[in-house]
C-alpha cells in the first residue's frame, strides 16, 4: 500500500536540501542514466518516477531509462508485469485531482486501474474511479498463472478497505476479506493458492495503525494465519518464490523524525524465524524479490541525503546493499522486477 507516503507528503519538502545530476537526454522516450549502478540485474526494474513533474511508469534496463507512460495530464504509478511479460498494469489519477498536501502516486481515492500492452503501447482503462461501489482502489498483483487479479478497495458502504479478486480484465470483483477489519497490500504466493496481506486482528476494533499485521489465507480467503503479532505497523509483505519466507516493511520507530524509522523485515511463511533484513534509520519499504530469489529490490528514502526516494537491492539476506538510482530532486519508487516481453 506504500502508505508512509501519505504520512510525509509534507514533511518531505523540510527534508530535502539538494540533488544529484540529471539524466541526459538520448531521444523522445530513453534518458542515459550515468547515476545508475549496473549491479547484477541483467533484466532490469520497473518503477514510477516524478522526474518529468508528474509521475510515470519507467522501465530501467542496461543503463537505459525508458518511459512507458508519457501523458502529463495523469499520475501513472504500480507498475505490473504479467507473467507473460505481456501486460503492465498500473494506476493512474488525474494531476488535476492530486490531494492539496503532496502525495501524487499512490492516491488510492482517485484512482483508475489500466493496463498497458507492452508489445504495442495500447492502454486500456480496466476499472474506472468509483467503479464497483469502490471510492479507493490500489495495489494490484497477478496471480502466478497470469488468470486472476488481487487488490484492496475500498467500499462505499462501509467505509473499510477489503481484498477483492476479479478477471485480467477487471470484470468480475469477488469480494474474498469478510471480517470486520482493515485489509490492505494483498499478494500471491508462487504456487497461487494462498494470499499475504496486513489487516487488523479479529479482536480489535480501533483504527490504531501499529495493530496491522502479516497475515496469510487460502486464495479465497479462508484459513487465515497470522505471522506477526508485535504491535508494529506492518506492509507491503511479499513472498519468495521458493515458497518458504515473506518479506515485509515495518515501522520500527514511527516517530522517527517526525515520519517514522522504516526496515525491511522477513517471516517464515509459515509462521516464526520474524527476523530484521534492514534497518539503517531511514525508510526502507515495498522488498520485491528477483525471480530466482537472490536479492530484493525496495525503495528507500535516505535522511539528510538531499534526494528523494530512490530504488536500491540487497541480498536476500540483507547483504550486499547497492542502489540501483542514486536520485535527485524527485521520487523514484513503487519498482517491479523486469521481464523480457516475447516476440
Amino acid at each position: 500500500m506504500v502508505l508512509p507516503k501519505y504520512l510525509f507528503a509534507i514533511i518531505l519538502p523540510f527534508l530535502i536540501y539538494g540533488c544529484e545530476s540529471e539524466p541526459t537526454e538520448k531521444n523522445d522516450n530513453t534518458t542515459t542514466m550515468p547515476q545508475v549502478q549496473a549491479n547484477d540485474m541483467a533484466e532490469g526494474v520497473y518503477f514510477s518516477t516524478n522526474r518529468s513533474g508528474n509521475y510515470e511508469v519507467v522501465r530501467l534496463h542496461d543503463g537505459a531509462l525508458e518511459f512507458l507512460t508519457t501523458d502529463a495530464t495523469y499520475d501513472s504509478w504500480w507498475p505490473r508485469q504479467s507473467p507473460s511479460g505481456e501486460t503492465m498494469l498500473f494506476y493512474r489519477s488525474l494531476v488535476s485531482d492530486r490531494p492539496e498536501s503532496g502525495g501524487t502516486n499512490n492516491n488510492y481515492d482517485e484512482a483508475s486501474l489500466w493496463s498497458l500492452d507492452l508489445k504495442t503501447g495500447t492502454t486500456v482503462e480496466l476499472i474506472p474511479k468509483n467503479d464497483n461501489g469502490w471510492v479507493a482502489q490500489g495495489v494490484v498483483d497477478w496471480s502466478p498463472d497470469g488468470s486472476t487479479l488481487l487488490m484492496a478497495a475500498r467500499l462505499a458502504t462501509t467505509g473499510r478497505w477489503h481484498l477483492f479478486t476479479t478477471d485480467t480484465d477487471g470484470s468480475n470483483p469477488n469480494q474474498i476479506s469478510n471480517r470486520t477489519s482493515l485489509f490492505l497490500d494483498p499478494s500471491w504466493s508462487p504456487d497461487g493458492s494462498k494470499i499475504v496481506y496486513v489487516a487488523f486482528p479479529p479482536d480489535y476494533q480501533g483504527i490504531d495503525l501499529a495493530r496491522l499485521e502479516v497475515y496469510t489465507a487460502d486464495a479465497n480467503g479462508m484459513n487465515e494465519q497470522r505471522l506477526t503479532n508485535d504491535y508494529l505497523r506492518d506492509h507491503d509483505p511479499y513472498w519468495s518464490p521458493d515458497g518458504n519466507t515473506i518479506a515485509f516493511e515495518t515501522a520500527i520507530d514511527p516517530l522517527f523524525n517526525g515520519v517514522g524509522r522504516w526496515a525491511i523485515r522477513t517471516v517464515n511463511a509459515s509462521g516464526g524465524n520474524l527476523l530484521t533484513l534492514f534497518d539503517d534509520a531511514n525508510i526502507n519499504t515495498l522488498p520485491r524479490w528477483s525471480p530466482d530469489g537472490s536479492r530484493l529490490l525496495f525503495h528507500r528514502f535516505i535522511f539528510g541525503s538531499g534526494h528523494g526516494f530512490i530504488v536500491a537491492s540487497m541480498q536476500a539476506d540483507g547483504s550486499d546493499y547497492q542502489a540501483v538510482t542514486l536520485g535527485g530532486d524527485y521520487d523514484d519508487t513503487d519498482l517491479d522486477w523486469f521481464r523480457r516481453v516475447p516476440e
